[in-house]
């Protein structure tokens, strides 16, 4: 009888185990600097982001989700016409040299390739962007989500905390019209560009505004 306890102890551990098991969560990001925007309107505007295929690039950019404890491995590929970018996690908890800030991380050049490797160590909610002249590539449309949930899942706001039935991601942002139609991609290189004064005139949430919501 003890012998068969032991082994039903044994057992439920490692099934609670495996219910928190930590995985490795792989994404893709493309990174452009041509694509196009159609707003509520039907104005369609000139943006740069990032995407889950060439041929695919949101604003904003993909979500990524995983728990709290999983490895995220990041495969970017830039082909932007010879402008380098990075991929910068914003708030993240992640090694300097996986940061994307470049002056001490990383460049990604024009067809160049990496993997950006990190443990999402903290429940929460990201943003991700292009931390290259920021002013201007965040504005165009280079920035994303990431979303850490709870250890193994759980729907709680953070590992241990209050539970949710239901969450919602609402990432609000907005465009300046003028930026959009000036800024071709002969500026995306320049580091001391004058750019124009910023007058938005599209405010979104999860990239759609007025009718598209």
């Amino acid at each position: 009888l003890k012998m068969k306890n032991n082994i039903v102890i044994l057992l439920l551990f490692c099934l609670s185990s495996a219910a928190f098991a930590q995985t490795t969560v792989n994404s893709t990001l493309i990174i452009r600097n041509i694509s196009n925007k159609t707003m509520w309107d039907g104005n369609v505007l000139n943006v740069y982001g990032f995407g889950p295929t060439l041929s695919n690039i949101p604003v904003p950019g993909p979500t990524i989700y995983c728990n709290e404890g999983d490895t995220i491995d990041l495969y970017t590929l830039n082909i932007s016409q010879g402008a380098g970018h990075t991929i910068h996690p914003h708030g993240m908890d992640v090694p300097q040299n996986m940061d994307g800030v470049h002056e001490t991380s990383f460049e990604i050049m024009h067809m160049m390739d990496t993997n950006m490797v990190w443990v999402a160590t903290h429940a929460g909610t990201y943003l991700y962007h292009c931390h290259m002249a920021s002013v201007l590539h965040v504005q165009m449309g280079m920035y994303g989500s990431i979303i850490v949930r709870a250890a193994g899942g759980a729907s709680t706001a953070y590992t241990g905390g209050p539970a949710f039935h239901k969450d919602y991601l609402w990432l609000m942002s907005e465009m300046d019209s003028y930026w959009h139609d000036s800024i071709t991609g002969a500026a995306f290189m320049a580091d001391d560009f004058q750019v124009p004064p910023y007058r938005p005139d599209y405010f979104l949430v999860n990239g759609l505004s007025q009718t598209q919501l």
